[in-house]
């Protein structure tokens, strides 16, 4: 008798054992890897590089488990322009912006599992308008419950970091009719991803062929194109940082072209003051926090071969290029 009580004990031992084998799977099968106790600090990128800029802090925003929450932030009337935002968040909050104007940006938090959890964002508020490149869309953190150190909950930097200084785009993508177009440096957290949204802002050049970046550190980050932007003005970089402890400074460098995607039309030169073809004045306005704005029109000589040109004018300065037709 006491030979099959002890072995039904050990039978519901090992019954309860394979019980608690299998709570453990299914929730780590719900986490997804994601350290969900971590709230990471933000990587304070909102006023770098920002003239007369001023950090508003909103009060934490919760997100529901398995769901999503956004909001609309606004800059005070002290400093009405938005040039920036960051964001502090639980690992398994994915934290992305919605929409944005001079005046503020809608920004969603959605939770990658069935756990609830917050985000804080802060924005880099100026007195001026907007002018700048380098737009945050969305930050996300890998899963980081698999590394055998933990993650940091706030920024652990290099010693004695400066910006690290990038090829030139225009050099190493042979583009013709180009300028490089440095932007401000940002820090990229340890184990993090940045989608940003870089334009080109100096006329004539105004679209981008192609980028270089450089990151402080070992090689450690990696970028590639996110497939976006209608925008021609406009170019989205992804960019991870795999190193699961340090942040790095990265600076990227946009090739700005004077030619329009797709262009049969020839080198950038001054106005040749030919008269303009009726109809053909259009305005250029590209989205973001402020739009930047043109104007193109065509012109056609009178003398032989009446040859005609597409011209722009921005800021009352004009250029134009020979074309077919």
């Amino acid at each position: 008798m006491q030979a099959l009580l002890l072995r039904a004990s050990m039978m519901h031992f090992v019954s309860a054992l394979f019980v608690l084998a299998a709570l453990d799977a299914a929730h780590a099968a719900e986490d997804k890897g994601y350290a969900q106790r971590i709230f990471v600090a933000p990587d304070e990128n909102e006023c770098r590089g920002i003239p007369a800029c001023l950090t508003m802090t909103a009060p934490a925003v919760a997100v529901p488990a398995a769901g999503s929450t956004a909001e609309r932030f606004t800059c005070p009337s002290s400093n009405p322009y938005v040039w920036a935002w960051d964001v502090g968040q639980h690992e398994h909050i994915q934290v992305h912006m919605v929409s944005v104007d001079a005046f503020g940006a809608t920004i969603e938090g959605v939770s990658a599992t069935k756990t609830p959890g917050f985000f804080v964002i802060s924005l880099g508020c100026s007195t001026e308008p907007y002018t700048g490149s380098g737009f945050l869309k969305s930050r996300h953190l890998a899963p980081s419950a698999g590394l055998q150190a933990p993650r940091p909950s706030t920024p652990v930097a290099r010693p004695e970091v400066s910006d690290p200084e990038p090829d030139d785009p225009c050099v190493h993508n042979n583009t013709p009719n180009c300028q490089a177009q440095k932007q401000i440096s940002f820090w990229l957290g340890a184990w993090a991803t940045h989608d940003k949204s870089f334009s080109c802002t100096k006329p004539p050049y105004l679209y981008p062929q192609g980028y270089t970046y450089a990151q402080s550190g070992s090689p450690s980050v990696s970028a590639f194109w996110d497939g976006g932007h209608d925008n021609p003005y406009a170019i989205g970089i992804n960019m991870t940082n795999w190193n699961p402890i340090y942040s790095d400074l990265v600076v990227v460098s946009i090739g700005c072209t004077s030619t329009p995607p797709d262009s049969a039309c020839g080198s950038v030169q001054s106005d040749p003051q030919c008269p303009e073809i009726s109809g053909s004045q259009t305005n250029h306005c590209a989205p973001g926090p402020i739009p930047v704005c043109f104007q193109t029109y065509q012109e056609r000589c009178k003398t032989p071969p009446q040859q005609r040109y597409e011209c722009t004018i921005d800021q009352l300065v004009s250029w134009c290029m020979p074309c077919p037709g």
